[in-house]
C-alpha cells in the first residue's frame, strides 16, 4: 500500500512543481512530514524522499520531517527548519526587498502560533 501512496504523492508533488508560482520561485522551501513513524514498516525518511524524488530537487531547499501527528512528535523540528531558512534566505536578502524578511517573520508567528495550540486545553482544536 505504500508504493501505491507514494507513486500518488510523487505525482502530486511534481504537478505542484509545475505550477506556475512554484515553478517561478525555484528558491521557495518545501517541508515533508512523513507522517505515521510510529507505525510498524513505515518508510524512513530517507526512503521517502527517493520515492518522491526528492534528491533530483536543485536549487531548491527541502527537508522530511518524521513525525506523529497524534503526539506532535516531530512537528517542532520541521517548523524550527522552515524558520531557519526563511530567517537565513531574510538576512541573505536584506537589502533586496521586505518580501523575505516578511515571510521569515510569517513563519515565525507560524513557530509562535504552534506553541500556543499545544498550550492549549484543546490542543489548538476549536472546541
Amino acid at each position: 500500500m505504500n508504493s501505491v501512496r507514494m507513486c500518488v504523492a510523487r505525482d502530486e508533488l511534481e504537478l505542484l512543481l509545475k505550477h506556475r508560482d512554484i515553478a517561478a520561485g525555484p528558491r521557495i522551501p518545501l517541508l515533508f512530514y512523513a507522517n505515521k513513524m510510529d507505525l510498524p514498516g513505515a518508510l524512513e525518511p530517507s526512503e521517502v524522499g527517493m520515492e518522491l524524488g526528492l534528491p533530483a530537487l536543485t536549487g531548491r531547499p527541502w527537508q522530511i520531517s518524521a513525525s506523529n501527528a497524534l503526539t506532535g512528535e516531530g512537528v517542532d523540528e520541521g517548523v524550527n527548519w522552515l524558520v531557519q531558512v526563511l530567517n537565513k534566505r531574510a538576512s541573505a536578502s536584506s537589502g533586496e526587498g521586505s518580501s523575505s524578511a516578511s515571510a521569515a517573520a510569517s513563519a515565525a508567528a507560524a513557530a509562535d502560533d504552534l506553541d500556543a495550540m499545544r498550550m492549549s486545553p484543546t490542543g489548538g482544536v476549536a472546541a
